[in-house]
C-alpha cells in the first residue's frame, strides 16, 4: 500500500534536479525516505532519491539515474507516494513525549494540586505543559528530572518544581 506525499514540481536547473511539492503532514518524511513512487500510465514507478535540497521554497529533489534537464522534464507535474511500511516510522512515535497527559492534574510536592494539563506543546529543548494556577495561565516543562510520579488510574502527575517557578 501507497500514500500520496505530494507532487514532482517543474524540473529546475540543468543537472536533472526538480521542484518537490510536498503535502504538509510528509515533509519531514523527506528527511529518511529513500525511495518515492511517482504515477506514471496507471502504475508506480519507483525512484531512488539521491538529494534534497530543503533551502529553498519548495525545495529542490535530485533523483538517482536522472541527470538532464529533459529526463527531469519527463516527471514533471506527477503525483508521488511512499510506501506505508516506510511512513510508519513517522506514525508510531507520537510527535509529543507527554502528549497523553493533556488533561491530567497537576500535583506538586510543595504547592499541592496545580491544575490541569490544557495543552502540552513541543518546543526545541523541551515540551512545555499549560495550565491555570491562580486563575492565571502557567507553564513549565515536562521532564524526567520534574516528574516524580504518574499516577495513570487518577491521571495525576506529581512534581517536584524549583523554587519560583510558579512565580514566572
Amino acid at each position: 500500500m501507497h500514500t500520496h506525499i505530494g507532487y514532482i514540481g517543474k524540473a529546475h536547473g540543468l543537472e536533472g534536479r526538480l521542484k518537490l511539492i510536498s503535502e504538509e503532514t510528509h515533509l519531514e518524511d523527506f528527511t529518511y525516505l529513500e525511495v518515492i513512487f511517482a504515477e506514471e500510465k496507471g502504475g508506480l514507478v519507483p525512484y531512488f532519491i539521491e538529494d534534497i535540497n530543503f533551502k529553498g521554497v519548495p525545495p529542490l529533489i535530485k533523483f538517482e539515474d536522472i541527470n538532464t534537464r529533459e529526463q527531469a522534464t519527463k516527471l514533471a507535474n506527477k503525483k508521488i507516494y511512499a510506501r506505508n511500511s516506510d511512513l510508519q516510522e513517522r506514525e508510531e512515535k507520537s510527535p509529543l513525549q507527554y502528549g497523553a497527559y493533556i488533561g491530567y492534574t497537576l500535583h506538586d510536592e510543595q504547592h499541592g494540586e496545580l491544575g490541569k494539563i490544557e495543552d502540552i506543546q513541543a518546543f526545541p529543548q523541551q515540551e512545555i505543559a499549560f495550565f491555570q494556577y491562580n486563575n492565571e495561565e502557567k507553564l513549565i516543562p515536562l521532564n524526567d528530572s520534574l516528574i516524580m510520579n504518574v499516577d495513570e488510574e487518577k491521571q495525576l502527575i506529581i512534581v517536584n518544581l524549583p523554587e519560583g517557578l510558579l512565580d514566572i
